[in-house]
């Protein structure tokens, strides 16, 4: 023990600098963290300090704000004009804290950028919370209480992590050009799409068999007589029931909106696990 005090003495330490006392997230903390990680927050209400609904942050032209949360301690603000992001503390049941303000740079227009400066300037102000529930796991509303004495609600939504069970696989798929019958003489029209790879180290691109998505892609809109390869989270169904097979596939973005003829290749290893 001498020895290691010395040890801290000369790096320029005391004992208590080279131990980690900072506070472990108690239990119930934990568990309030993993139900903000586990949905999409969107405002539905705010009020100011008197009680009066603070109608400038509804509009029918933009989406209400959203809040979401990881359980690694990041929370992210959009609908805001630009994309911001804090890290945020969850104490107890009832206290949160905010710091680190990040956030993208774009203009917006004077509506959105009202709302993007009311969160800069609220958020790290607030210092109590609610979470009314259904039971342990379903959420109701959140409550943020601010400093100034306003109060804002919001309503969850479950992310696709909640809804299927469990993280995605980030993909790839090659949307055909043209729908496809849902079933064999269906008139009911769906995607046609099959996974693309690109080898690593290689210009080789490994293609799957085409498949029909018979419950398409959730967000994302085919433009007409466009072909393209999309990003995607694949959720496999079978994490929900035992007797659903397939995945289910949640929208990322756009990789290639034009694309040449891809040939599938017979030679391609096993995709890797992620």
């Amino acid at each position: 023990m001498h020895l290691l005090i010395s040890c801290l003495v000369f790096l320029g330490l005391s004992p208590a600098q080279g131990r980690d006392l900072r506070p472990k997230p108690s239990t119930a903390a934990q568990s309030q963290t993993a139900i903000l990680a586990g949905y999409f927050w969107d405002m539905d209400a705010a009020f100011d300090k008197s009680g009066a609904s603070q109608a400038f942050w509804f509009s029918k032209d933009f989406p209400p704000l959203r809040l979401t949360f990881s359980e690694g301690g990041d929370a992210f603000a959009e609908n805001a004009c630009n994309s911001l992001n804090w890290k945020f503390t969850v104490i107890g049941s009832e206290k949160i804290s905010f710091r680190s303000t990040v956030a993208t740079a774009m203009g917006c227009n004077e509506e959105l950028t009202r709302r993007e400066n009311a969160v800069r300037r609220e958020i790290p102000q607030t210092h109590r919370y609610t979470l009314k529930a259904t039971s342990a796991t379903e959420p109701e509303r959140l409550t943020f209480y601010l400093a100034d004495g306003s109060r804002w609600e919001f309503k969850p939504t479950p992310t696709p992590e909640t809804r299927y069970g469990g993280p995605g696989q980030q993909i790839e798929l090659e949307i055909a050009m043209d729908t496809v019958p849902c079933e064999p003489g269906s008139t009911q029209q769906c995607l046609s799409a099959r996974q693309v790879r690109w080898e690593r180290n290689t210009s080789k691109v490994c293609l799957s068999d085409w498949e029909v998505l018979k419950s398409g892609v959730e967000g994302y809109r085919p433009t007409p007589g466009r072909h393209e390869i999309i990003w995607v989270k694949a959720y496999p169904l079978n994490r929900v029931s035992s007797k659903t097979s397939g995945s289910a596939y949640v929208f990322l973005g756009v990789h290639v909106s034009v694309i040449p003829s891809l040939k599938k290749l017979p030679d391609c290893s096993p995709p890797a696990t992620r």
